[in-house]
């Protein structure tokens, strides 16, 4: 092997490295986006040393699944179920959280299990899930469609 031919499997590995993340982390999205449309959505706990993580959120059946925006993973890292989880309130993002989100997010309190989690979504996406938290799962004894 001659050390042009060295050089072209170098490079083949150099682009190979590089553009497999990038390829794989959309091909993910295009799957999660493939049953139900996904929407951007940064999570944290509500702790206060604790950072926001951006990640996707999609509605599958009554539960809201919520995944790292860069993992590999194609299970969520969050799942609310309706029938458990609670609004606890909404706030617009402090100036310091402004930074690190994107712009015309709002902040919302959820409660499930005792655990507390803080989502930013923008704000159709926040009246779209305080509605969701609202209403009855599907399913759901003495609600039209319920048994």
């Amino acid at each position: 092997m001659g050390w042009l031919e060295a050089i072209e499997w170098v490079l083949l590995a150099f682009v190979l490295v590089l553009g497999l993340p990038p390829v794989g982390l959309f091909l993910r999205r295009r799957w999660l986006s493939s049953k139900t449309s996904v929407f951007d959505c940064a999570v944290r706990s509500a702790s206060p040393k604790a950072g926001f993580r951006l990640g996707l959120a999609r509605y599958q059946d009554d539960t809201l699944e919520w995944y790292r925006a860069f993992a590999i993973s194609l299970r969520p890292h969050l799942v609310l179920r309706q029938g458990s989880a609670r609004g606890m309130g909404n706030r617009p993002p402090t100036t310091v959280e402004s930074v690190v989100l994107f712009s015309d997010q709002r902040i919302l309190r959820i409660m499930q299990d005792g655990k507390q989690w803080e989502l930013a979504l923008t704000p159709a996406s926040a009246t779209g899930l305080m509605s969701w938290l609202e209403s009855a799962p599907p399913g759901a004894v003495g609600y039209p469609g319920g048994e």
